[in-house]
């Protein structure tokens, strides 16, 4: 990355992407749920290792691949066998293999066969344990989901899997520009969903570091349909106003570290707060923190 001064304020361009011939990194992943109805509180954490391995092929296209190691989920309402569920499916995707270009876009799954043969493999054994007709029914979901790459490609992308380390916020900034992205959330509420529209801006530059930082706001899209939510809030008795009472994003703060040189992840976090009405919070972090050691060049 060239062409940019001490100040934000005297900043000409400054074009984030990926110029790496060859590299390995190990990130530390955290994601922390904290959801309050009628004053209770319930707090889940997904901690995982995450390998990235990149490689140069053209000028503009790299194959990575992203390992998972250490997956654990912690939740006092979900029993060791609804772990071993979640764990056994997480394992379709602790190995994923894409061509991406110099901006993080994914081109291509790689191993698409490989995740398919995985899905086969996992479900099999689950339906060993798992009977019964709901049993049967997320069977059918999960090898339905994992059919089409394009699925694939959008979960891969979500903050829960590894849409922090491919992020969508490298290319060109100005003083006078920012960048916008949109990003779709289905964990608000159960049967649920909400799009977020992203607004970043370049907030530090640290040239003794060779850093850059993007900060990151967002906003709710309109329009957003109550009614998924108001169903939720009434199954689960949360007392709301149908009539004064939405959606609201009170916080949604986000930040990424890029090298400067080479335009990879050094870490990255959103935090989250979403609440409707005064029954029901939500609280969601996502942190990436590049893991540094000898092994880690």
């Amino acid at each position: 990355m060239r062409n940019f001064e001490n100040t934000l304020e005297e900043t000409a361009r400054l074009n984030i992407k990926l110029q790496v011939q060859e590299a390995l990194k190990s990130y530390h992943f955290l994601m922390m749920e904290i959801t309050e109805e009628n004053g209770n509180k319930l707090k889940k954490e997904l901690n995982k290792t995450l390998f990235f391995t990149i490689k140069q092929n053209t000028d503009n296209l790299f194959t990575v691949q992203i390992e998972t190691f250490d997956w654990e989920y912690k939740n006092k309402t979900v029993s060791i066998t609804e772990k071993e569920f979640l764990r056994t499916v997480a394992e379709i995707t602790d190995d994923v293999i894409m061509t991406i270009d110099n901006m993080g876009d994914i081109k291509r799954i790689n191993n698409l066969q490989a995740i398919k043969e995985r899905v086969i493999s996992k479900t099999a054994r689950l339906q060993k344990k798992y009977v019964g007709l709901h049993a049967q029914h997320s069977f059918k979901n999960i090898e339905r989901f994992y059919q089409q790459e394009k699925q694939i490609i959008n979960d891969v992308l979500t903050y829960k899997q590894f849409g922090l380390l491919l992020n969508n916020f490298y290319g060109l900034y100005s003083p006078k520009t920012n960048k916008q992205h949109t990003m779709r959330y289905t964990n608000f509420m159960d049967n649920t969903f909400i799009t977020i529209n992203e607004n970043a801006v370049i907030h530090k530059i640290d040239k003794e570091k060779n850093v850059v930082e993007v900060k990151v706001s967002g906003n709710i899209i309109e329009p957003v349909y109550k009614n998924m939510f108001l169903k939720y809030l009434q199954e689960k008795l949360i007392a709301v106003n149908v009539e004064k009472d939405k959606p609201t994003l009170n916080k949604y703060d986000g930040h990424f570290l890029f090298d400067m040189h080479t335009g990879m992840i050094l870490g990255a976090g959103i935090d989250i707060d979403f609440s409707f009405g005064d029954n029901f919070k939500k609280c969601i972090s996502y942190k990436l923190n590049e893991i540094t050691d000898a092994n880690n060049n």
